[in-house]
């Protein structure tokens, strides 16, 4: 069966050792995790809430102004002329 290969497949690569340059690798993370972080500049800062107002208000405008008409949507309904060119409708050819 196609499952027992890849089972056997991770067997084997569970019980293969780890490479070598894996050795101190946990170490290495604890130590930069311990290291202190420089801290943001103002610049940066003041950029970063630059952006997050501009994102903020195009989203707003972007909500508040409409970009069609409630003509075009009223148009699309099914109980209107329109209907009549439905692909159901054409299917059924000239009665």
């Amino acid at each position: 069966m196609h499952g027992d290969a890849v089972d056997d497949a991770l067997d084997r690569l569970a019980r293969a050792p780890a490479p070598v340059g894996l050795s101190g690798i946990e170490a290495e993370i604890i130590e930069r995790l311990g290291t202190e972080r420089p801290l943001r500049s103002r610049d940066s800062l003041g950029l970063s809430a630059v952006a997050a107002l501009f994102a903020l208000t195009m989203g707003v405008l972007g909500g508040a102004v409409p970009l069609g008409s409630d003509e075009a949507q009223a148009a699309l309904s099914p109980l209107t002329d329109g209907a009549r060119l439905a692909p159901s409708t054409l299917l059924m050819g000239q009665r």
